[in-house]
């Protein structure tokens, strides 16, 4: 599972560091989209947050972090799991953009991935191709 979080940093670097941290996503950034989004949300609560640096890609264009999340209410012992994407782009104003993925998301989230970097050309008729993958937290894993 650990080599397969440090491929989603590397290939989200490679697909998607300016997509990431350009204009807002679409979705309303103060409503939760991710189960560990609306968990951490919750008011009246303690709730305790784990986290762990799983690794950072860097490039030309700046960085993705990836950090694995456990969310623990400790009263009910309820618990939500996944990670979270941190994509930053360096140079005079450095911006940056977090989503997090859900851990049932994951699995299909590397898939997507795969899909779309392996996409070409040959698969169009057309001059031009774009292919697209969203998660539930509005991360976009563009290739052009």
């Amino acid at each position: 599972m650990y080599r397969k979080i440090l491929l989603l940093g590397a290939a989200m670097m490679a697909l998607s560091l300016n997509a990431a941290a350009q204009a807002p996503s679409q979705t309303q950034p103060d409503k939760p989209q991710t189960k560990i989004e609306t968990f951490q949300a919750r008011t009246g609560t303690v709730l305790i947050k784990n986290y762990s640096t799983i690794g950072t890609v860097s490039g030309l264009g700046g960085s993705v972090t990836v950090t694995s999340f456990e969310f623990v209410d400790p009263q009910s012992a309820k618990r939500e799991y996944g990670i979270g994407v941190e994509a930053t782009e360096s140079g005079r104003l450095e911006r940056s953009a977090r989503s997090y993925v859900d851990y049932d998301e994951i699995d299909s989230l590397l898939k997507g991935i795969d899909y779309v970097s392996k996409i070409d050309v040959t698969q169009t008729k057309l001059s031009n191709f774009e292919a697209h993958y969203r998660t539930k937290g509005g991360s976009r894993y563009i290739r052009f």
